[in-house]
């Protein structure tokens, strides 16, 4: 009976795939990466029209002086800025970015999380390059461009990988090593980076809304799964 006793924590440990007393955030998480995945879905069933839908037109429209589209709204200063921001989104500082976060975690022998962060991250961009490809949905023409692009425009690719890459840094960096929180200050302002990210190309006239909307979607499900993948790796005792 005294054996039993000993042995009935790791029993009940193991009965959850994931490190929460009451099972509800690892619930939470797959009912809210489900839900990002059915957005998704059904904005990339929407943009199989061929015109633009007045929710795509009304909101891009809505960044730019009226009467001029070429002419976006705010002070001389702010394009500037938003350029800047929306380079957080870019290939170059992602991939950057996540070498120097990669080489931390395996300096610091964290190799479990860096296998997942690296997995995580190269598979996002591996799958947002071929949904680009698949949809083929041409870039906005209703607003001047005021940055140069030359891939397709669903889904925006900024605003996906910039919700996955922030997300998951901030998983690898405060998950089980800070207060609760900190860590949600940290996923919370991932996340906010993210939308900042993918409202600057919308106002930038590179994306229609959707395509923003939808790489939110896909990018926060994304993370999710890599997020469960983690937590079960860790539950089953594979190391940092």
């Amino acid at each position: 009976m005294i054996e039993d006793a000993k042995h009935s924590p790791r029993r009940a440990g193991s009965r959850s795939a994931f490190p929460s007393r009451s099972g509800v955030p690892a619930l939470a998480a797959w009912i809210a990466a489900a839900f990002a995945f059915l957005v998704f879905a059904m904005l990339a069933w929407s943009v199989q029209r061929k015109e633009p839908s007045p929710f795509d037109t009304r909101w891009l429209a809505a960044f730019r002086s009226a009467g001029n589209p070429a002419e976006p709204l705010g002070p001389i200063w702010l394009e500037g800025t938003l350029r800047d921001f929306t380079a957080l989104g870019s290939y170059g500082v992602l991939v950057t970015f996540g070498i120097v976060a990669l080489a931390f975690l395996l300096l610091t022998r964290q190799h479990r999380r860096g296998l997942v962060f690296a997995v995580a991250v190269s598979s996002g961009m591996l799958m947002n390059h071929l949904m680009k490809l698949a949809l083929s949905r041409p870039r906005p023409e209703v607003v001047d461009h005021l940055i140069s692009v030359h891939t397709h425009s669903f889904p925006s690719g900024h605003a996906m990988l910039s919700m996955l890459f922030y997300l998951m840094l901030a998983m690898v960096l405060v998950r089980g090593q800070a207060t609760p929180t900190v860590q949600t200050l940290a996923y919370a302002f991932a996340a906010l980076l993210a939308v900042v990210v993918g409202v600057t190309r919308v106002y930038l006239g590179v994306h229609w809304p959707t395509d923003v909307i939808a790489g939110w979607a896909f990018g926060l499900g994304w993370a999710l799964l890599y997020w469960h993948l983690d937590a079960w790796l860790q539950q089953a005792g594979h190391g940092r």
